[in-house]
């Protein structure tokens, strides 16, 4: 967790590359994963985010830890969770349903609904750019910003007006 913390502040991939080069080529021959291989996994895909130029592993590694959900350990469903998000991150909008679908499953599995005006704002982003759907872009980006409000996290609902308003201009 430190490392990536430490690749978090500093927006810098490179302070996550010891533990990658430690522990990564274990966990692309595993198919079950343990709750501290789940952060390295995320620390992967955050480096990646951040310019990590080898992105070979993403799509086989996002579709395992999706097939390795168990909703019997807490802990490794929020991993899981803040894998998604990050994954996120790294999609390009035509996969966006991809994750947020399974990002909802947990949400409404675990009742933990910190991730929900994400969902919503991701799914706005997919609606516009890829079914050029403003009207329905509009209407989840209102439900992204209502759910941040609703969660008093007014920053995240200044950022949603401020990428909505971004986003929808004609």
């Amino acid at each position: 967790m430190q490392a990536q913390l430490d690749v978090f502040t500093s927006r810098d991939y490179q302070y996550g590359l010891t533990l990658l080069e430690e522990y990564f080529q274990q966990i692309l021959k595993k198919s079950h994963y343990s709750y501290n291989d789940l952060l390295i996994i995320n620390l992967y895909f955050f480096c990646c985010a951040l310019g990590l130029e080898d992105k070979s592993h993403m799509e086989q590694l996002a579709s395992r830890v999706i097939e390795d959900i168990d909703y019997s350990d807490l802990d490794r469903v929020y991993a899981t969770e803040r894998i998604l998000v990050t994954l996120l991150i790294n999609a390009e909008p035509e996969d966006y349903l991809t994750y947020t679908s399974v990002l909802r499953d947990i949400i409404e599995r675990t009742n933990n609904f910190q991730h929900k005006p994400a969902v919503y704002a991701f799914e706005a982003k997919y609606y516009l750019l890829v079914k050029k759907d403003k009207a329905k872009a509009k209407a989840l980006y209102d439900k992204a910003i209502l759910f941040a409000n609703m969660l008093n996290d007014e920053a995240l609902a200044e950022e949603f007006i401020r990428e909505s308003e971004k986003d929808l201009k004609t």
